[in-house]
């Protein structure tokens, strides 16, 4: 009987620190920003952060591979 009632204080305390960790996840802001024209990617398709603090942008269709500065929207096309 008390290992029912240990197991389920636990259980219960598991999903209480999970949905604090849910919360407090939502309560972080976002900024989107638009980083050149409607036509500047055709089809993208992954998007990372390169260790110089540039967009690098993968293409499923092209195959392109681009750097961006999303500073300025200057784009280096680097793979084709």
């Amino acid at each position: 009987m008390h290992s029912r009632l240990l197991l389920r204080s636990i259980i219960s305390l598991i999903l209480l620190f999970t949905c604090c960790l849910i919360t407090s996840a939502q309560d972080e802001t976002f900024t989107m920003t638009s980083v050149g024209s409607d036509n500047f990617l055709i089809t993208p398709w992954d998007l990372a952060y390169g260790p110089d603090d540039l967009l690098w942008v993968t293409e499923r269709e092209t195959g392109r591979v681009l750097r961006v500065d999303p500073a300025t929207g200057d784009r280096d096309e680097l793979l084709r």
